[in-house]
């Protein structure tokens, strides 16, 4: 092993025993001073940590899953804290009978939350599954997008407007398999598009999305890997049409793939991931590129010092800096290092801090509004896996206790407890039955939805003066309210007064036999 970096590993064994002798001995002096950072969770089994966020209250909330025990099924998990990471409650997601897990969350402007998961509530596949809970945790929508293959919901984020984009992991349409898929919700959770990647480069057979980034101009950036070796980036616009795809050094073989994805000012992307280095062995490395698609550089981070390593978070940090979260070992068959670099736009390192002696990289790294790093990992430090959170200071050392006192779940009118909350969403939606983007662009534009007393009815592609053919159906799929228009416009008004609430489906067609759809719910 390179004498420096067993200096390095020696030096920081040596300053762990020195602190826990410190903080021991100020126990017993005054027992205050036993909360310090990092803060470990343990559970009776496995739990996993996904990604960690600060809420608006200053607290930090933590995405993850649960299992029971070696025979039972994932919970989806989130964990509240305080600012020095003290737990205030917890809550499981989920039902004994079937398997629910997450795999990103997002925190929305009500101060509530948006996540992206799997579930086979609907059958024994995994399908995609997209939950909505307000300031108090209660879900206030759910939405299972049923497929008839093993599929889940890999990431999602909130947009400007307040709906969301998400990102799933297959999709079968007319026999294709597409790896990589954007479907977009509106703010209630219904689903209004659904659009595959990569579908026309035939090269690329088994992509893999990792990470989704909503570009500073409202475009949509997937990083991910080819399903071998070669690090893959695309991006779509604003209504997910793909605009280009990246494979860094084209056929090369590069080794890695491109998990987390940053934006450092307009139109500039550093990425990390694992590329082959000078020396032959891959490790953990920084990709730059524009937005145009351009390669712009690839830094590898720790030469030839290391044979294995590779980097999964990375956040901005500061003007020109950056925090990654890295693994690393010299040896195969010896021990793994988890570690938080700080690097220039250069990729050279700064600072460096060692998280646990284990081959496993941390999963999330952010930045907090009192100017400290928030890191997050899952690691078996017993004999179950373990959540592990690190605050550190702009030296990467260990946090020290923040005094202020501070009003949490302040949004919420009363303590939320600590509790498990079935999940039976009762809400599928068959993924063949989503529109593609052309096919929403295409269909009636419905509007107020919900209604009262009347609608307006847009068609798209329509010219004014042609002959309508308007049928509204309720669920049942009887016929409830038919009439024949000629619009002088691409809208008309139709009057629902004497519809009961409910939900309705329209169809319209006009002389040339072509028919637009879609729904509307009465509400009195």
């Amino acid at each position: 092993m390179n004498s420096n970096l067993i200096n390095i590993k020696y030096r920081i064994i040596i300053k762990k025993h020195l602190i826990f002798l410190v903080t021991s001995l100020l126990y017993f002096i005054n027992p205050c001073y036993s909360q310090v950072w990092p803060r470990v969770y343990h559970y009776d089994y496995h739990v996993y940590f996904e990604n960690v966020r600060e809420d608006y209250d200053k607290g930090y909330v933590i995405c993850g899953n649960h299992l029971l025990n070696v025979n039972k099924i994932h919970f989806g998990l989130v964990l509240k804290t305080d600012i020095n990471g003290n737990k205030l409650w917890e809550k499981r997601y989920g039902e004994d009978e079937y398997s629910t897990f997450f795999t990103h969350m997002e925190k929305t402007s009500d101060g509530g939350a948006i996540f992206s998961g799997g579930t086979n509530e609907n059958d024994n596949w995994h399908d995609p599954f997209f939950m909505k809970v307000n300031a108090c945790y209660e879900v206030e929508w759910c939405k299972i997008i049923s497929s008839a293959s093993y599929n889940y919901g890999t990431y999602v984020r909130v947009l400007p407007d307040g709906s969301y984009i998400g990102m799933i992991r297959y999709y079968h349409l007319n026999g294709e398999e597409l790896r990589i898929t954007l479907i977009k919700f509106d703010e209630a959770g219904e689903p209004e598009w659904i659009q595959g990647l990569i579908r026309e480069d035939t090269t690329i057979n088994n992509a893999e999305g990792y990470h989704l980034l909503v570009t500073s101009d409202t475009n949509f950036l997937v990083s991910g890997d080819t399903g071998g070796p070669t690090p893959l980036f695309v991006l779509a616009d604003s209504a997910g049409e793909q605009q280009w795809e990246l494979k860094w050094g084209g056929e090369q073989w590069i080794w890695g793939g491109g998990f987390c994805t940053v934006e450092k000012g307009n139109g500039v992307f550093y990425s990390a991931g694992t590329m082959f280095c000078e020396s032959g062995t891959p490790g953990p490395s920084i990709y730059k590129f524009s937005i145009e698609g351009g390669q712009l550089d690839d830094f590898c981070l720790l030469g030839d010092t290391i044979s294995y390593g590779w980097a999964q978070p990375i956040c901005a940090y500061h003007d020109s800096m950056f925090l990654i979260g890295i693994e690393w070992e010299n040896d195969p068959e010896g021990e793994g290092f988890s570690e938080v670099l700080e690097i220039d736009t250069l990729g050279m390192i700064i600072n460096r801090r060692l998280l646990q002696f284990e081959e496993r990289a941390p999963e999330d790294i952010i930045t907090t509004s009192d100017d400290k790093i928030l890191v997050g990992g899952d690691y078996v430090i017993t004999d179950n896996w373990e959540i592990d959170l690190f605050k550190l200071n702009a030296n990467l050392e260990d946090d020290t206790l923040n005094p202020l006192l501070l009003n949490y779940d302040s949004l919420c009118s009363y303590q939320i407890p600590s509790d498990t909350i079935g999940l039976k969403c009762g809400v599928f939606v068959s993924i063949d039955d989503i529109p593609t983007k052309a096919e929403y662009e295409s269909k009636l534009k419905i509007s107020p939805n919900p209604a009262r007393d009347w609608i307006e009815i847009g068609f798209p592609e329509l010219e004014p003066t042609e002959i309508l053919n308007i049928i509204v159906y309720n669920i049942y799929g009887c016929e409830v309210l038919k009439t024949i228009t000629i619009p002088d416009r691409d809208a008309v008004s139709l009057d629902i007064s004497a519809i009961p609430p409910g939900l309705y489906i329209i169809l319209c067609n006009n002389l040339n036999n072509k028919v637009l759809k879609g729904k509307f719910v009465v509400s009195r």
